[in-house]
């Protein structure tokens, strides 16, 4: 079957095209707003594919990967036992629900221990965030329980970064500042002055940051980090999600001698490293898992983000179409 073509999209106000994803209802979130969804407040559309199914016309499901997703914030989504904080058995109870929508997939987002609310800063890979299990029920009876009700579970892939409390992190920085061994010394790039590569410090030694100063980026030049990422995502199919959402996908690795760095992944070498890793990192996945789903986030225009599918990935953010339908609703067009 041909790939869609950027068929997944995001969109910051509610129309008839993103309603599957961006109800505000009592069903669907327990005490928080739309605009709590997520880490740049954004909902997953339906996937669909330009191949429609000859055998069952009523059947949403393309293919056993392809679905309907819908993307859920676990800290907001619906609280179960009363703590303020939403979790897993809540999400459950609204499996019903949420296939009165047509709804057969959820994006979950981070689900390891953070500090941060969003997740996007994992301090854990392997774990996951206590407060979204509850007494007697935990992410394997979740997961026992979507498949129960046919819901494939995607979870959010934050392999880009991790916080600057991940213990790889606070090793490393502690090895490269005292001159001792530590594996986790090129994890990481870490320098003993401000450079546009590492400009953020943290006990007087710099390191790399893209995005913030709390999430150090991770060294994927370094084999050991590459490897690390494919038993992360190896550890999750095991456990039996169908596939990951992939966060920054083009941010992996950076072109910093360029003036313009922070937008220009496309020069040559740093886009051939970019699809050389996630093809490495797809590969691997198939093996674990010939059905696995996998969605990154490029955020380019369509026809940049379309050369992407060369990494492997079976879907991609349209953020131009968000942009659009934006603009159309505001009655920008």
């Amino acid at each position: 079957m041909k790939k869609p073509f950027v068929h997944l999209t995001i969109a910051l106000a509610c129309s008839a095209f993103t309603l599957i994803s961006c109800g505000n209802s009592s069903e669907s979130l327990s005490s928080s707003s739309a605009s709590d969804i997520s880490e740049s407040s954004a909902s997953s559309l339906p996937i669909s594919s330009s191949e429609s199914s000859s055998e069952d016309t009523n059947n949403p499901i393309i293919s056993t990967k392809y679905r309907t997703y819908y993307q859920i914030l676990i800290y907001s989504f619906a609280d179960s036992d009363g703590d303020g904080i939403g979790d897993f058995k809540g999400i459950a109870d609204k499996f019903d629900y949420l296939k009165t929508l047509g709804v057969n997939g959820l994006w979950l987002s981070p689900a390891h221990p953070a500090t941060s609310y969003h997740g996007y800063d994992v301090l854990d890979y392997y774990m996951i965030n206590p407060h979204y299990e509850t007494t007697g029920y935990t992410f394997d009876n979740f997961i026992a329980d979507a498949k129960a009700n046919d819901i494939a579970i995607i979870m959010d892939l934050v392999l880009n970064h991790t916080s600057n409390e991940h213990t790889w992190f606070t090793q490393g920085l502690n090895a490269f500042k005292n001159n001792t061994e530590s594996k986790y010394k090129t994890y990481y790039t870490y320098s003993l002055t401000q450079t546009t590569q590492c400009p953020n410090s943290m006990n007087g030694v710099y390191y790399e940051s893209l995005f913030s100063s709390g999430m150090p980026d991770l060294n994927y030049d370094n084999p050991e980090v590459r490897a690390e990422a494919i038993n992360i995502g190896k550890y999750w199919l095991d456990k039996g999600v169908s596939g990951f959402r992939l966060d920054g996908a083009m941010h992996i690795f950076t072109n910093y001698a360029s003036p313009t760095f922070s937008t220009d992944k496309w020069n040559n070498d740093v886009y051939d490293k970019n699809l050389a890793w996630w093809n490495e990192f797809y590969t691997a996945m198939v093996d674990e898992n010939e059905e696995v789903y996998m969605v990154g986030e490029v955020w380019s225009t369509e026809a940049k983000v379309e050369t992407y599918y060369a990494g492997g990935m079976d879907s991609f953010f349209n953020f131009d179409a968000r942009g659009k339908i934006t603009n159309a609703i505001n009655g920008a067009l």
